[in-house]
């Protein structure tokens, strides 16, 4: 581990783009992983977790802890994403035997106190599913608030502000919860994997083609992800979890800018749309404005850091 390397927990909901972050951030020499924990949301918590331990394990990393965390929302019912991970998060893949040996005595957030209690450095908390454990935390103990350097978050809308992004939609109190914590917050939208961190089917082949059982995986779990889309006229995957994670790897990939940002927490339709100033609307002042928006990336630096990511694994 580099001497200067960042302390980081990762806080997920371990489908097929969260194990391909887990991987990236495990490859990653800049990064000292200090816990996973897990949430409910692309699938049930309790694949989540399984799904997490057993990644970990076939990256051999047996010595992360792994936290699990809320089975459901602060206020609402669970809304999943099984039509794209499918029922256990990873599209049918199957481990040869379950790993469970790194499943931490402590739920996700008295492990997340625990780590920050003896923290010598802020840590990064990468939160790559609904803010649920994160909110949990900061809501129960304020006074661990100075221990945490920034929480990074997969999430929040467009320019346009139309879509809802999935894991502010499925817990959207918690969301604001961050926002309103004073802790520096940073939002990888839907938006900048759609235009700028994503790989084609062309780059899924070459990732076959790296060969042995990361690669494997990575190709097969891929493979199984239904959560398409067109740029330019090709079909592409989007890479949100994986662009999140890569930002604290090397925020030198991306640009961004800093805007005030509210949460839509009704029972409507637009329940979970974030709602940011892009414009400057209501003029805040600096200290007010609590969103760092990450707006673009470098596309051949990202891709190039997943492929050495995933080759990585080969020495």
């Amino acid at each position: 581990m580099e001497e200067h390397s960042i302390p980081v927990i990762i806080d997920c909901d371990t489908g097929i783009d969260d194990a391909n972050a887990l991987m990236m951030a495990c490859a990653s020499k800049k990064l000292q992983i200090l816990a996973v924990t897990t949430v409910a949301g692309n699938t049930v918590v309790e694949n989540a977790t399984a799904n997490s331990m057993n990644v970990l394990h076939l990256l051999g990393r047996d010595d992360i802890p792994v936290g699990r965390g809320a089975s459901h929302p602060l206020v609402r019912a669970l809304e999943s994403a099984a039509s794209v991970h499918g029922s256990d998060g990873l599209g049918g893949y199957r481990f040869a035997e379950p790993y469970t040996a790194s499943l931490s005595p402590l739920p996700a957030c008295a492990l997340i106190s625990h780590l920050l209690e003896n923290a010598d450095r802020p840590v990064t908390l990468i939160a790559l599913g609904p803010a649920t454990n994160i909110a949990a935390l900061l809501l129960s103990r304020p006074d661990l608030h100075g221990k945490i350097e920034r929480i990074v978050f997969m999430g929040t809308s467009d320019q346009q502000s139309l879509i809802r992004t999935f894991n502010v939609r499925v817990d959207p109190e918690a969301f604001r919860v961050c926002l309103n914590s004073g802790i520096p917050v940073y939002g990888i939208g839907r938006l900048l994997a759609l235009q700028y961190a994503y790989i084609t089917q062309d780059e899924l082949e070459e990732i076959k083609q790296i060969g042995g059982p990361v690669a494997d995986f990575v190709y097969r779990i891929l493979s199984a992800y239904t959560d398409y889309h067109l740029v330019n006229g090709r079909k592409v995957i989007a890479m949100f979890d994986e662009a999140t994670t890569a930002f604290v790897i090397d925020p030198s990939l991306f640009t961004l800018n800093r805007y005030y940002c509210d949460v839509d927490c009704t029972d409507g339709w637009t329940h979970g749309m974030t709602l940011i100033d892009f414009h400057q609307t209501l003029n805040k002042p600096e200290e007010e404005k609590n969103l760092y928006y990450v707006e673009t990336a470098d596309r051949a630096r990202f891709v190039q850091l997943l492929f050495d990511s995933i080759r990585s694994y080969q020495a």
